[in-house]
């Protein structure tokens, strides 16, 4: 086994990275758009590294551009308007002096660095040479050389249109607001800066790539996708890129794992459902967590009363290819906890040593909440013929009574402690507590059957007052971890955050 990557090997990155020009790094998918757009409120550029057939939310929807910058799609049918109008780089378009830059004869003019339309600045949807061409890079570069033939450019890349960095401005580095500002169009729309589109996700391992993610000053936010499609050891031992978090903590969320979720929990105290060592055990309603047969980071849910009733609901999804019994018989099985379900959405800040409650939610879950939405007698029709399925889709805002704040506090704050005494360097930022609310004996409390070392999935996490009454503002988590990162650069605590 190749050895860890150390604390000393990320600070002496670090060291020789530019302060003023650090990007925000994180995979296309669970909470890309959260952080990005939360980052560049506080002056950083973003990086979205996607996969190929899964990145147009990041080349085309979201990407940083002119306000009057339109897709592909849109193109078209604009181009139709402007076919009754004088062209563009004929001197006037529509009637404004201003050119858009979106004809092929103002693109060939991109590479001597202005359009074919007076003074104005090149838009860089084709410059010259593939100005932001890092022959070095190998294979990786090539995808993202296709990104820049879709029109989006390296924003780090001082020789990209001047050192203007491709619509977003290099001065964004230094100020609060993303969408600052532009000469040519008064402001900018999107959140994703740069992209980088790879075949696979696992690709951000290559050598090449991480030179390049070291190059443009990238400090990654680890998020779900990270993990699911990138190998664990891999991350630990050959991923030379500063990661925002503890490193070795999200693997932790596995089952398998020594000193694993529930192995922390316990040491907490902090109450879990009771777990069935095997399914000959249960003695009561419980929850069987199996890993799917096609997605096996994904794991599928289903209910049983009794070890008969598991044993034969088990067989019949791997009769009909949902898990594999070599799965099943790895399952985690748990008491079913009959509760009003809350996500506990924590971050933990290491720069002022508190735990703060960012927001609650709970999840949305396919087929589950279609069924839910029948009467009795139709979900007793449709149980004939489909049995209820957990897969989720999302996430929606909830609230709990304030009365229960303080013990939502108290869980968050034992599991920081715990990670502090077994987990080094410790939690840092995002990390949430889902579980539910049980009434006993006339007292509410949380139980808590799953953990997120990492940022949660949940972008709705903003629409609850819990971080606004601290703030002032509810922030999301990208907001959040904005402030956090620029109070470290600030005073020079960066390398607490890191590993």
């Amino acid at each position: 086994m190749a050895s860890k990557i150390t604390q000393q090997q990320i600070q002496d990155i670090v060291a020789k990275y530019d302060p003023r020009k650090i990007t925000i790094g994180v995979l296309g998918g669970h909470s890309a758009l959260d952080v990005c757009q939360g980052v560049k409120k506080f002056g950083f550029k973003t990086l979205v590294i996607a996969q190929k057939g899964r990145e147009k939310t990041y080349t085309d929807y979201y990407r940083v551009r002119s306000f009057w910058d339109v897709t592909k799609k849109e193109k078209s049918a604009s181009e139709l308007r402007k076919e009754s109008e004088e062209g563009c780089c004929g001197g006037k378009m529509a009637g404004t002096d201003a050119c858009a830059c979106s004809s092929e004869g103002a693109k060939k003019a991109c590479g001597t660095g202005k359009s074919n339309c007076g003074e104005g600045a090149c838009g860089c949807e084709g410059t010259q040479d593939k100005c932001c061409k890092d022959e070095a890079s190998g294979e990786a570069m090539d995808e993202f050389e296709e990104v820049e033939e879709e029109g989006v450019p390296s924003a780090g890349d001082d020789r990209c249109c001047g050192g203007g960095g491709c619509g977003s401005s290099q001065e964004k580095s230094g100020c609060g607001d993303g969408n600052s500002a532009s000469a040519d169009n008064g402001f900018s729309v999107g959140c994703v800066d740069d992209v980088i589109v790879v075949d696979k996700f696992s690709d951000i391992t290559k050598p090449a790539l991480q030179e390049r993610l070291r190059k443009m000053n990238v400090i990654f936010i680890h998020n779900r996708y990270f993990w699911v499609y990138c190998d664990f050891e891999k991350i630990e031992s050959e991923f030379l890129v500063p990661i925002y978090g503890n490193r070795g903590a999200v693997k932790l969320e596995e089952r398998d794992q020594p000193k694993n979720q529930y192995w922390l929990l316990e040491k907490a105290g902090i109450r879990t459902p009771k777990i069935f060592k095997s399914y000959k055990d249960i003695d009561r309603l419980a929850i069987v967590k199996v890993n799917e047969a096609v997605r096996g980071y994904e794991r599928a849910f289903f209910l049983a009363a009794t070890p008969e009733q598991c044993l034969e609901t088990a067989k019949k999804m791997v009769k009909d290819g949902k898990i594999t019994m070599e799965a099943f018989e790895k399952a985690t099985i748990e008491e079913y906890v009959l509760g009003a379900q809350v996500n506990l959405n924590f971050f933990y800040s290491p720069l002022v040593n508190r735990v703060e409650l960012m927001g609650t939610d709970t999840r949305r879950q396919t087929n589950l909440d279609g069924f839910l939405r029948l009467p009795a007698d139709q979900q007793l029709e449709v149980l004939k013929h489909q049995q209820p399925s957990m897969i989720e889709t999302g996430h929606y805002a909830v609230t709990m009574k304030e009365s229960l704040i303080e013990k939502a506090y108290a869980i968050g704050e034992k599991f920081v402690e715990v990670m502090a005494r077994e987990v080094a360097p410790g939690m840092i930022g995002p990390f949430a507590l889902q579980g539910a609310v049980v009434a006993e004996d006339g007292r509410e409390e949380f139980v808590i059957f799953d953990v997120s070392m990492r940022i949660p999935g949940s972008p709705g996490t903003k629409f609850t007052p819990y971080s606004g009454y601290l703030f002032g503002d509810s922030l999301s988590y990208g907001e959040r971890i904005g402030i956090e990162l620029r109070s470290a650069i600030n005073t020079d605590m960066l390398d607490s955050l890191l590993s």
